[in-house]
C-alpha cells in the first residue's frame, strides 16, 4: 500500500492517484485522456512542471475521480462524494471553480533591503474576495512575517498578502515598507507631514515606535512596498 504524505507535492500526488485508479492508469493513458503529450505527463510526473493548466485538470480529475482542490493543493478528501456515497461528478465543478473562483498568488521573499519572487510557491485565494477588498488582481503577492514585532496580529512565520500597488499610505493601515535597507510590516499613519510607523508587538523595547520627521523622511530611505490585506489565520492544535 503507498502512503501519501500529507506535504506531498503535486507530482506525488498525480502518480498516488494514477496508482489508486481501477484499473491502474499508466502516463500514455493519462495523456489522452488529458489531450496533451506524454512529455508533458513526464514533466508533471517528475516534478519539472508543477503546474497543470485548467482545461487539462478538469480532464485528468475526471480520468483519476479525484478532485481538483486535492490534486493541485493537498487539501480535503481525495474523491468526491455524494450524499448517498456515491462518486458524485458535479464535484469536479471544484476544478473549475480553480480556474474561474480562485487565483494563484505568487510569493515574493522579504529580506535586508531586497523582495524578490520565489519561483513555483502560490497561495489560491477566492477572486470574490480580491475584488471585495479592492485589490488589484495582478498586483497581489503573499509575503511571510519574518520576526515578532508584530505579534500578537502576526506571527512569525505567518503569510499575508499584500497589494504592491497600493503604496498610498492611509492612518492606521498595515504595510510593508522598506526602510533604509530592512523590510518590515507596520502600522503606518501620517503624523504632521511626518510618519509614525508602529509595530503591534508590546515589547515597546525591542521594537519601539518610529517618528519620522518630514525631514527625516526626505534624508531617509523609505518606500512602501504594499498594502497588507489579507492575512492566514491558524493556531495549534491541543493534544
Amino acid at each position: 500500500m503507498t502512503i501519501l504524505h500529507p506535504h506531498s507535492s503535486l507530482s506525488e500526488r498525480l502518480r498516488f492517484a494514477m496508482n489508486a485508479a481501477t484499473p491502474k492508469i499508466n502516463a500514455a493513458e493519462l495523456a489522452r485522456a488529458a489531450g496533451v503529450k506524454p512529455p508533458s505527463v513526464s514533466d508533471w510526473l517528475s516534478g519539472r512542471t508543477k503546474k497543470i493548466d485548467a482545461d487539462h485538470l478538469i480532464s485528468i480529475c475526471k480520468c483519476l475521480k479525484v478532485r481538483g482542490e486535492w490534486l493541485i493543493k493537498g487539501i480535503g478528501p481525495i474523491r468526491p462524494y455524494s450524499p448517498k456515497g456515491e462518486l458524485e461528478w458535479e464535484g469536479i465543478s471544484i476544478a473549475s471553480a480553480i480556474a474561474e473562483e480562485l487565483v494563484p498568488i505568487p510569493y515574493i521573499q522579504l529580506g535586508n533591503g531586497s523582495y524578490s519572487p520565489v519561483s513555483d510557491e502560490l497561495v489560491w485565494l477566492p477572486k470574490a474576495e480580491l475584488h471585495k477588498c479592492g485589490v488589484n488582481i495582478e498586483s497581489a503577492r503573499i509575503v511571510r512575517a519574518t520576526e515578532h514585532d508584530m505579534y500578537p496580529d502576526f506571527c512569525d512565520g505567518e503569510i499575508v498578502s499584500i497589494d504592491i500597488s497600493a503604496n498610498k499610505i492611509f492612518d492606521g493601515e498595515i504595510y510593508a515598507i522598506e526602510h533604509n535597507g530592512k523590510i518590515k510590516i507596520r502600522v503606518l499613519y501620517v503624523n504632521d507631514g511626518g510618519l509614525k510607523l508602529v509595530a503591534k508587538s508590546t515589547d515597546k523595547i525591542m521594537f519601539p515606535d518610529e517618528f519620522l520627521s518630514l525631514q527625516d523622511s526626505h534624508s531617509e530611505t523609505i518606500s512602501v512596498i504594499g498594502q497588507v490585506w489579507w492575512q492566514a489565520m491558524s493556531r495549534a492544535v491541543r493534544r
